[in-house]
């Protein structure tokens, strides 16, 4: 497990950030999974009880818990310059990084899902071009109003994007000022605004599937950078028992404010989830679970199982979830999980040992590019040899096997 760990760079690994990408990926799992056991039902069958299948559709909720996370990470470094005075961060390093590191595996996902999909005639060729284009440049959103049609996660990935543009100049605006209250009233009140004008918004697709949309979430996680890197310069704040208990309490209000709809959800949602993760990382015992080996390296798997877990899902589950159908949902979820979650592993596994953990080293391309001039230099240097032995009349064996040898 610690070889699938995910490699960092410009921060400290922290096993509790990869802890809460497994709750995040795991929350959206459970939700596609969901979704597709009953899609597979016979007709007529009820989800019983309901509850249970009401609260799994309301688990892709985690798609916002990463883009709270993302803002945290992603200002974490502005963050430690603007308030802790550290050096300034390099705006080239900056988008080249996010460039060599989330591109590769973005797009050879989406070719494999396109290929897959041309195949199994989802789509002709011609047809769901135009889609890969779109997705593969992160336009898909804004020219179709709709998620990629190759793969549907995608939608928050291209605002994710948006996001990563804007990012120092969010964090020059909200970092810039030296006084304290100041910048977190400041910030707060953005939150605020953001969330009133996506939910107003969020009946004009091009709008809720853009930036705009989701920005609260993004600056709750600029807030709680704001904390961390004060309280890291300070020392300020110790773990104990009780923001366990603050982390549950969060989770309880995160979880109430999603189910009271509206506009609750849009105000009270990404301040609730900032409350859960700054007391998370002050706790004692839910930090220790979330950087427990096993969770925190999938966690640090969860780029790849978003991209491809929803197709390993409809894949396997138009075979297994022919059986047990006169189970109940409670069970047959249980059951699907069960089969999915090594099948989900294994190919995600793969695709991410050979694809993305070695995009996460920051000079890979040179590697790449050392690797390929050397293999170009190999074969000039044995064409060039059998071209001057040909040349001379050098005998050849007649024992092909002894060549080998």
């Amino acid at each position: 497990m610690i070889r699938l760990r995910r490699i960092t760079t410009s921060l400290a690994y922290r096993p509790e950030i990869d802890g809460i990408r497994f709750v995040a990926i795991f929350s959206v799992i459970i939700y596609h999974l969901a979704g597709d056991v009953l899609k597979h039902s016979p007709a007529g069958y009820v989800a019983s009880p309901r509850w249970l299948f009401w609260f799994t559709q309301y688990l892709n909720f985690g798609v916002q818990l990463f883009f709270v996370l993302s803002g945290y990470v992603l200002a974490l470094p502005f963050a430690e310059h603007f308030l802790g005075g550290q050096p300034p961060r390099s705006l080239k390093r900056y988008f080249v990084r996010r460039l060599t590191r989330l591109e590769p595996p973005y797009v050879l996902a989406l070719i494999f899902l396109f290929v897959l999909k041309v195949i199994a005639g989802r789509g002709t060729f011609t047809g769901l071009i135009p889609h890969l284009f779109a997705s593969v440049f992160y336009l898909h959103n804004q020219i179709y109003g709709v998620p990629s049609s190759i793969d549907f996660v995608a939608w928050s990935l291209e605002i994710e994007v948006q996001f990563y543009i804007l990012a120092p100049f969010l964090a020059a605006v909200f970092f810039f000022s030296g006084d304290k209250l100041y910048r977190r009233c400041t910030l707060l009140l953005a939150i605020l605004f953001a969330a009133l004008v996506a939910y107003y918004a969020a009946s004009i697709p091009r709008i809720s599937l853009s930036l705009i949309g989701q920005l609260s979430y993004f600056l709750a996680g600029f807030l709680l950078a704001e904390f961390s890197v004060l309280e890291e310069k300070h020392r300020a704040v110790a773990a104990s028992l009780g923001w366990d208990a603050v982390c549950l309490l969060a989770i309880a209000l995160i979880v109430a404010s999603i189910f009271a709809g509206g506009l609750i959800t849009w105000l009270v949602c990404p301040l609730a989830v900032f409350a859960a993760y700054y007391s998370a990382f002050h706790s004692i015992f839910i930090k220790r679970f979330l950087s427990l080996v096993s969770i925190s390296s999938v966690g640090g798997m969860c780029y790849t199982i978003y991209l491809l877990h929803n197709y390993v899902i409809a894949m396997c589950g138009s075979y297994s979830e022919r059986f047990g159908v006169s189970l109940s949902f409670p069970s047959r979820l249980g059951l699907q999980l069960l089969i999915m979650t090594p099948a989900i592993l294994l190919v995600c596994g793969t695709f991410f040992v050979l694809v993305e953990r070695p995009c996460m080293q920051p000079d890979w391309p040179a590697r790449l590019k050392w690797w390929v001039v050397r293999l170009l230099q190999k074969r000039g240097e044995t064409s060039a040899a059998q071209s001057t032995d040909f040349a001379v009349g050098a005998p050849r064996s007649s024992h092909p096997q002894r060549e080998h040898e």
